[in-house]
């Protein structure tokens, strides 16, 4: 069994769109269950969370994929993300919400992978958190952003390029290629 969730923008009616979308698909007919998230004190009942495919062999796993891979590419994301690097440091805005770490707070940064799976890392100096919603990432860096989880996979190519650019520009020997 697969659980699929969806996160960014109305997120019942995009879980709602995925589910009808799968269903639809013969060779997953069936196989795709609505599972309600945890019921509140104050709730009724417990909101349409995730769904969950069985899978089985025959191919079903395939399937899934391809239908997956098709119903993002019908997406448009609401989630609006801007990342300004400069010489004051990194800036990024997600929905209006801005959120800044300064380059005297970094001790290296660095953009991983490539495309869809580009993340972009700081090591912060020894008193420094930055602000949430980064998180720890690997070998004592923080995970500031994916790019692509907001540009999409057909942008991230050029996303990343840009950022790397930046990142040579301004952050000088804290960049590590």
């Amino acid at each position: 069994m697969v659980l699929i969730g969806v996160r960014g923008g109305d997120t019942v009616a995009e879980l709602n769109s995925l589910a009808k979308s799968l269903g639809a698909e013969r060779d997953l007919a069936g196989l795709v269950r609505r599972v309600p998230g945890p019921i509140g004190p104050t709730d009724l009942g417990g909101a349409l969370d995730t769904l969950s495919v069985a899978l089985g062999s025959g191919g079903i796993g395939v399937a899934l994929a391809q239908s997956l891979s098709v119903w993002l590419r019908t997406r448009r994301s609401d989630v609006k993300l801007t990342i300004f690097v400069d010489a004051d440091g990194i800036r990024w805005n997600v929905d209006g919400h801005e959120r800044e770490i300064r380059w005297d707070s970094i001790q290296r940064v660095r953009l991983t992978g490539t495309g869809i799976g580009a993340r972009l890392l700081v090591w912060c100096e020894p008193a420094v958190t930055p602000p949430k919603p980064a998180r720890r990432g690997p070998h004592g860096s923080y995970l500031l952003l994916q790019p692509a989880v907001y540009y999409g996979q057909d942008s991230s190519r050029t996303v990343n390029e840009h950022i790397r650019q930046a990142l040579m520009t301004f952050a000088g020997d804290m960049y590590a290629h």
